[in-house]
């Protein structure tokens, strides 16, 4: 298995999921600055809800490596700390960000979903 693969397939630590990963804990982020979830809360329910998305790939049987499942939970956490940082500074754009950010990961998911139903 190769360490970085720039496709969907699984890749030991980095692939296009990484980008998935990345986003949806940016999403999450700025969703919860939008909401005014404090601070304490947010960063732990943000590490839950990354976590539990990693239980439910694992419930769907999508097979990752143990690397790969923590960088996923890493880089969804890094996501989301720049994201909800860098909204406190956004201001009237930060609807858009959301948008923008939450449409974007969803179209790479849908597109990685695609690929994982043909294999």
């Amino acid at each position: 298995m190769k360490k970085f693969h720039f496709s969907f397939e699984e890749a030991r630590y980095v692939d296009l999921w990484t980008i998935v990963h990345f986003g949806s804990g940016a999403s999450i982020g700025f969703i919860f600055s939008l909401l005014k979830i404090p601070r304490g809360i947010a960063h732990a329910l943000a590490l839950v809800l990354l976590v539990l998305w990693e239980v439910f790939e694992i419930v769907m049987k999508i097979k990752e490596s143990k690397p790969n499942i923590i960088s996923d939970i890493i880089v969804g956490y890094a996501g989301f700390l720049l994201s909800f940082e860098v909204a406190e500074f956004s201001g009237s754009r930060l609807k858009t960000s959301t948008v923008l950010t939450t449409l974007t990961t969803l179209s790479l998911a849908i597109a990685g979903w695609v690929h994982w139903l043909k294999k």
